[in-house]
């Protein structure tokens, strides 16, 4: 097996300067050389790399979820446009993915 062999010669490896050749050649040896190196940092220093690195998986989880809510959003707007034109609820439902509760809530709102 091509992967077990690569691990073994990472893990049996005593040249440090040989791990960016091997990160280079598969991105999960690439993740093991990153966390080697975070553990091999002094304490300061390793508590600063761990510190980015949840703000970073932070900035991401949010644009994730700001992605998520604007799609939504969207599709509430069109299901708006398409209940003020009397298109049918079941067709909206089908279009927008949203659920029939939710079109029907969309249409009390246009209501008031």
């Amino acid at each position: 097996n091509d992967r077990m062999a690569k691990w073994i010669r990472f893990l049996t490896n005593e040249d440090d300067a040989r791990w960016e050749e091997m990160a280079n050649q598969d991105p999960i040896i690439e993740n093991a050389v990153d966390m080697l190196r975070t553990v091999s940092m002094d304490r300061e220093a390793r508590m600063l790399a761990e510190a980015r690195e949840k703000a970073l998986k932070d900035i991401n989880s949010i644009r994730g979820e700001g992605i998520e809510e604007g799609i939504r959003e969207g599709k509430r707007e069109i299901a708006k446009k398409m209940l003020m034109e009397g298109t049918d609820i079941n067709f909206i439902v089908k279009m927008t993915e949203l659920t029939q509760s939710e079109v029907l809530e969309l249409k009390d709102e246009l209501r008031r």
